[in-house]
């Protein structure tokens, strides 16, 4: 039996909840309901379940956004500055931070940063203190123009929730051998996060620091790590949440400016069911960090961005591949909008939606329809990031004696972790 429950007008809209909603009957009803309603009036209902339809996960902030440095407020100031500022949200979007290897892969969008002025959105200036008085320069792009650019380019796009990367930098400089940690034990370790930080931003890759407590020290002593043994690495990166870990191992040189010292640093990224990479530099800090923080920008994006067909098929409303998801676990109203705002938020995601919800051996199963900009192994890549949904095995009751009976479905059954 399938029913509609109508709500009362928002806004003008008369909204339907949920869409295409099948029960089983009228005791599954009550049960379901009751759990969903988690004492909501049938009004704050409505309005919660508005807001889920649209709300995505929190994303990697200011990526249409750039600063630099400039001699003054002047137009040609600003013009001259503005190709490099646009190149560099352009890598970020695509997940190529790196350039010249922009340049080298997609040599035609050389014309239309010559033309940068056209994308802006706004600017401001910043007077620096304690740096000479120094200026700073920030511009924020317009990101439908910017998008529209990316696609006409046919190059990928990766959105802006992205997986997070432990990185373990153990570095030696002045005397001092060490870990870097979320809390810099020290002025050097504070400019030297500080530096990291900026090269992660500038990528568009979200990093996480190791605490370093005492369990931390244990995984990852840093003697360990700058000998090149760090096998537990991504098991810190487990409890940290991270899908990935980045580890570097960095001597500085002494000097003045920290970005400008030598270094010699070498990395590798670690990632579970893929072959490590490696990179190394020798010479500026600052292109050090670069070298390591793109290397593992590029990675991620080849996993989760889609390709620019892809993209430039969705922008022009072709045909999408559609996938069925089953999804068990779900307690309460709370966690169903949690699991719609996480597969709203995939990039490779052009639509979800609800389209049965139903209880299974006292347990409530939801199933979507999902329309995908890219295929399927993008998908299942891209429900791993934020670990809310793990993939099981077989679709088994709570305490693992019965398997469920299940439609065709074209994913394996998923279930909710938290």
């Amino acid at each position: 039996m399938v029913f509609y429950t109508r709500l009362p007008v928002i806004a003008g809209k008369i909204v339907f909840w949920p869409q295409s909603v099948a029960w089983l009957g009228a005791r599954g009803v009550a049960t379901l309901m009751k759990q969903l309603m988690n004492k909501l009036t049938w009004t704050a209902l409505a309005l919660a379940w508005c807001w889920s339809a649209v709300a995505v996960a929190v994303p990697v902030t200011g990526m249409y956004s750039a600063t630099t440095l400039v001699a003054d407020q002047s137009t040609d100031a600003r013009k001259e500055a503005m190709p490099a500022m646009l190149q560099q949200v352009v890598g970020r979007v695509v997940g190529e931070p790196d350039p010249q290897k922009l340049l080298q892969r997609w040599p035609d969008l050389a014309s239309s940063l010559e033309r940068a002025d056209t994308y802006l959105e706004q600017f401001l200036y910043q007077r620096l203190a304690g740096q000479g008085g120094q200026l700073r320069l920030r511009v924020e792009f317009d990101q439908l123009a910017v998008d529209k650019l990316v696609r006409r380019l046919a190059m990928p796009q990766w959105g802006s929730d992205r997986p997070e990367v432990l990185t373990v930098l153990a570095w030696e400089a002045g005397g001092r051998r060490e870990v870097l940690a979320s809390s810099p034990s020290s002025l050097l370790a504070a400019d030297l996060l500080a530096e990291v930080e900026q090269v992660a931003q500038q990528s568009g890759l979200p990093i996480a620091l190791p605490l370093m407590d005492i369990q931390d020290q244990r995984d990852l002593p840093a003697a360990e790590v700058r000998a090149g043994f760090y096998d537990q690495a991504l098991n810190v990166a487990a409890r940290y949440g991270a899908d990935a870990v980045l580890v570097g191992r960095l001597k500085i040189a002494g000097g003045n400016v920290l970005a400008e010292r030598k270094a010699d640093v070498k990395w590798s990224l670690l990632q579970r069911n893929q072959p490590e990479q490696s990179t190394e530099n020798y010479g500026s800090l600052r292109e050090g960090l670069e070298a390591g923080l793109w290397m593992a920008t590029r990675s991620l994006a080849q996993r989760y961005a889609i390709s620019g067909s892809d993209a430039a098929s969705d922008a022009l409303g072709a045909t999408t591949p559609i996938v069925t998801l089953n999804v068990l676990g779900i307690r309460d109203f709370e966690a169903l909008k949690s699991v719609e705002k996480h597969l709203q938020s995939r990039s490779v995601v052009s639509k979800a939606q609800l389209t049965q919800m139903r209880e299974v051996d006292g347990q409530v199963l939801a199933v979507f329809q999902i329309g995908l900009k890219g295929d399927v192994n993008k998908f299942t890549q891209a429900l791993r990031v934020g670990r809310l949904l793990q993939p099981t095995a077989s679709a088994l009751s709570d305490d693992g004696s019965a398997p469920l009976e299940s439609d065709q479905a074209d994913l394996p059954w998923y279930r909710m972790s938290r």
